[in-house]
């Protein structure tokens, strides 16, 4: 991979332990859930430029003194996704005929109140879900892949058959969630 051009490439969780990485352009790129351990940056510093980052991809890059830039999810406004989430709620309740299933991607919620509403078969992918409080959601055959659910209220939630790869859930409050 050395001098590979990766501009804009969604490298989500990619495994790219050993590689030599000198002089690559990551630029732009997503890298939300890759790994990179024991890369090898011989000749010229890699170039991550403006890519997206998980917390621990980015605290990695930051130890070997990589310049990273800074580029962050896009927030969705208050408004909008109240209105989406009524839209999938009207989706479920008429099995499709009406709204809309809510598919998000690569975004940030604002601290949202979404406790006992009905996120069924949702697609909440490589979210940041931080300030969200999801208690007694139900999440049920829900992709949150790649999200970050960390310190998200999820107590009582129904999560069975959600899809979890690679999402953070450090310090989130899964008390009495159904987790099968």
């Amino acid at each position: 991979m050395t001098s590979a051009q990766l501009i804009g490439c969604d490298l989500t969780g990619a495994v790219l332990d050993g590689a030599a990485i000198g002089g690559a352009n990551f630029s732009q790129a997503t890298l939300i859930g890759a790994s990179l351990e024991d890369i090898e940056i011989a000749g010229d510093e890699p170039f991550f430029v403006d890519a997206l980052l998980d917390m621990e991809t980015k605290s990695f890059l930051e130890v070997l003194r990589i310049d990273i830039g800074d580029r962050s999810h896009e927030t969705i406004a208050l408004d909008d996704i109240l209105s989406l989430v009524a839209a999938h709620e009207r989706w479920l309740t008429t099995k499709g005929r009406e709204g809309s299933r809510l598919q998000l991607d690569l975004l940030q919620l604002p601290p949202v109140d979404l406790s006992r509403r009905n996120l069924a078969l949702a697609a909440l992918r490589r979210c940041l879900l931080t300030d969200v409080d999801l208690t007694g959601a139900n999440l049920s055959l829900s992709t949150l892949s790649f999200s970050d659910l960390s310190n998200a209220g999820l107590n009582e939630a129904n999560l069975s058959g959600a899809d979890l790869r690679k999402a953070n859930l450090e310090g989130a409050d899964l008390t009495g969630a159904l987790l099968n």
